[in-house]
């Protein structure tokens, strides 16, 4: 999860998990100017969603590429749409991300 020249994000960004909302999250990504991640549907955080969670950390600081509203990403367990929230008073942007089941 750490590569050569990449910043420390796990020093910088948390996750957590709800477990009455089954919901894990990220916190931190603000000082980015980056929303903040969501996944929703989880009963713990595996290993497999918190490597999930710093590659899409890696890839929203680093490339600087917007994800937005309906998009659809691989997530560590199948297919995750993106939802995007307003959070509270701050009006600052999250991203809810929501497995897909399949067809």
């Amino acid at each position: 999860m750490l590569r050569i020249g990449s910043p420390p994000l796990m020093l910088w960004i948390n996750l957590e998990w709800k477990p009455k909302g089954h919901l894990v999250h990220s916190t931190g990504m603000a000082q980015f100017q980056a929303p903040e991640l969501f996944l929703a549907r989880q009963s713990g955080i595996s290993k497999e969603t918190a490597e999930y969670f710093f590659d899409l950390a890696y890839y929203i600081v680093g490339s600087g590429q917007e994800i937005l509203d309906g998009d659809t990403l691989d997530g560590p367990e199948g297919v995750l749409k993106v939802e995007s929230m307003k959070m509270g008073k701050s009006g600052k942007r999250g991203l809810f991300l929501v497995p897909v089941r399949p067809n």
